[in-house]
């Protein structure tokens, strides 16, 4: 559902889910604050683990080009 993007744990040291838990088609997308893009993922946990100490940016795009985003802090 859009517009529910809910990120936990949050701050996370190693895995970060995304919820709500739904049938989804796109991708996961996590930024630094610079903007660089560092990971993607079509799965909805994705493993933080070798970020460095930090604020990011999960991006979920959808298939039809719109976006939701949320930041998380990596520790």
């Amino acid at each position: 559902l859009k517009g529910e993007l809910i990120l936990y744990p949050n701050p996370v040291s190693d895995v970060l889910h995304i919820g709500p838990e739904a049938e989804f088609e796109g991708a996961f997308e996590v930024y630094n604050v610079m903007g660089s893009l560092l990971l993607t993922s079509q799965e909805p946990a994705i493993d933080v683990r070798n970020l460095p100490q930090g604020t990011y940016v999960l991006i979920k795009r959808y298939r039809d080009g719109s976006l939701e985003s949320a930041k998380f802090m990596k520790r």
